[in-house]
């Protein structure tokens, strides 16, 4: 939405002065819409302006100047060589230090895929239990048919590297034009898009994410957030196709409101050239979501109807990302501090240490000389191998020894790279081979990992439990609601999906039943009749499938809690050696009484 309309003022232009000369858009909606859109550019505005705003938290950097730094450290970032013949010759290679620790964390943090896990409020009922699991059966169904792992691995990555890191979620129903050959003749109809459309996980690159306060800390508290996107052309279509303003959408122009004029004008925006400037407007409080797509305004007809699509089973509006970070900056702050940024001040010193002790190396190996009793020399007598004639018996030729410190280089770096795992973690903590462990050795690296995931550790399973809840909204608001078909002219029934999911070996089969709504069970007789009845349809109690009758109604009026232990964030070996010696000294501690016993 951001776009500068052109004024007759500027040099060069003619026409009246203050005239706008940009082109009147052909776009010209109605008034609530042309005030509507005046209020969303003031708080994109806000947000906009804010991504540039210098802060203290930042070190006096802005919000994309920080990231910027951090993502150059992760990055490796190494400077051009020097064109200067007295300076190219210096070492600039860089060991990418912050980015081996990094990716150790992954590793770790990445060991085990984490699924949010929803369970019953009240374990003592076996519906409660029956219908925690067949969530936890529709969670697992959605993850392993969509992105979830691959974005899992890149929230985290982008938490380690970035001030912040957003994990988003959502229900998305696009549409696609394929063709299809009749005979020889081609025709051409709509189908929905397997890919765009469906459960869908997604990162959301920092810079695409504008807030209206820096200063609160809970992303819910926001009065609005906004994601601003570049989209092809085609996924614009593919997504807004249907809307009647689709048709003003064109690749490369912006069309920008002028409350002077009150119209709408097209400016041609150069960055955009092919693709499309995706704008979506999230206000919880007044429970708004508006899409705007080059300025062209894609919400509801009812201006008072564009309702946040993402809602809980309450029916109250939520935003659809989680955040998370790798360290507070502080109880108030919106971002964190990343662990590119914590490890930059080691980097850049065992980076610089490690150049100068390779220059000092090149010049111990082939030092500078002095000449004296002749003219100069060219840099061509340093040639190994070349024998040079010095037609003056006076001519000298002495090499300059600075007198190297390379011990003192060396125990800098040593202490660096100590430096450098308190800030994070130990190689060892990352799955790093080494000498073989005694039990109690890998229960003490276990506990250490513990410790070393920290605060990172916790917020990563906070954020889990608010991406799990989402994950259930989306399921209850879009994957388990009836849709009617018309069976007849005069007759329409409720049509619910079918879910099977391949799990531990079992198939299991999951059926809303619309019969069952409204419908009591009378007594334990007849619940136990109609689980008899199941078993039949399964095959038997040694059958491989497993088949969840379920009552849409009553099924989506429950509640369900999600947990994540920090625990299952270690690495699998690391759990598994803990057990072991929990069981080699329970043992232990039971063969006392196991003899005492025998002696009597």
């Amino acid at each position: 939405m951001i776009g500068q309309l052109i004024y007759s003022t500027e040099q060069g232009k003619e026409g009246k002065e203050g005239e706008v000369l940009s082109p009147v858009s052909e776009y010209q909606p109605i008034v609530k819409v042309q005030e509507l859109t005046q209020e969303i550019s003031l708080d994109f505005q806000v947000g906009y302006n804010l991504q540039y705003e210098l802060f203290t938290e930042f070190n006096d950097y802005s919000l994309l100047d920080r990231a910027d730094i951090d993502q150059k450290r992760w990055n490796a970032y190494r400077m051009s060589q020097s064109d200067d013949i007295d300076e190219a010759w210096r070492w600039n290679g860089i060991r990418p230090i912050t980015r081996n620790r990094i990716l150790g964390i992954v590793a770790q943090m990445t060991a085990q895929i984490v699924i949010p896990a929803p369970f019953a409020q009240n374990d003592k009922q076996e519906v409660d239990v029956m219908a925690a699991q067949v969530m936890r059966d529709l969670m697992e169904y959605n993850i392993r048919n969509s992105d979830y792992i691959e974005n899992y691995i890149m929230w985290i990555q982008d938490a380690l590297v970035n001030p912040i890191a957003y994990l988003g979620v959502g229900f998305v129903e696009a549409m696609q034009t394929i063709k299809e050959d009749n005979n020889g003749k081609i025709s051409k109809k709509e189908v929905l898009d397997g890919v765009l459309s469906g459960f869908q996980t997604y990162n959301i690159p920092l810079d695409e994410m504008l807030v209206g306060n820096y200063y609160v800390k809970q992303s819910e508290r926001q009065r609005f957030v906004i994601r601003r996107r570049y989209i092809d052309y085609d996924e614009a279509q593919a997504i807004y196709g249907k809307h009647e303003n689709a048709s003003y959408i064109r690749p490369g122009l912006k069309t920008i409101f002028s409350p002077d004029s009150s119209l709408f004008y097209d400016v041609f925006n150069e960055t955009l050239q092919t693709l499309c400037e995706e704008v979506v407007y999230y206000n919880r409080l007044e429970d708004m979501e508006i899409p705007f797509v080059n300025g062209i305004y894609l919400g509801d007809k009812n201006t008072e109807a564009n309702l946040i699509k993402h809602r809980d089973n309450e029916n109250k509006p939520k935003y659809n990302f989680a955040t998370i970070g790798y360290e507070d900056i502080s109880s108030r702050f919106f971002f964190y501090k990343s662990a590119a940024w914590k490890l930059g001040d080691d980097d850049e010193l065992v980076i610089r240490t490690e150049q100068l002790l390779a220059d000092a190396t090149f010049l111990e190996t082939m030092p500078a000389t002095v000449t004296s009793g002749v003219g100069e020399l060219s840099e061509s007598v340093m040639i190994p191998g070349k024998n040079t004639v010095l037609s003056s018996p006076e001519a000298k030729i002495q090499p300059i020894h600075m007198g190297s410190a390379l011990t003192a280089a060396f125990n800098l770096l040593m202490k660096k790279e100590k430096d450098v795992s308190e800030s994070t973690q130990d190689p060892m903590m990352t799955g790093m081979q080494g000498a073989p462990k005694t039990a109690t050795e890998a229960v003490l690296l276990a506990k250490n990992a513990k410790i070393a995931l920290g605060r990172f550790g916790n917020m990563l399973a906070n954020s889990l439990r608010r991406f799990g809840g989402l994950m259930i909204d989306v399921i209850l608001q879009n994957q388990t609601v009836g849709e009617l078909e018309e069976i007849s002219d005069t007759e329409t029934v409720q049509k619910f999906k079918t879910f099977t999911l391949q799990s531990e070996g079992l198939t299991k089969k999951i059926t809303f039943e619309p019969e069952m709504m409204g419908k009591e069970i009378e007594s334990e007789d007849q619940l136990l009749n109609e689980s008899h009845d199941v078993l039949a349809e399964e095959g038997g109690i040694d059958s491989t499938t497993r088949i969840y009758k379920v009552n849409p109604s009553e099924w989506r009026k429950l509640k369900y809690m999600i947990h994540v232990d920090v625990e299952e964030l270690l690495p699998l070996a690391l759990r598994e050696s803990q057990q072991a010696f929990l069981q080699q000294q329970l043992q232990t501690q039971s063969q006392p009484q196991k003899v005492a016993m025998q002696t009597q």
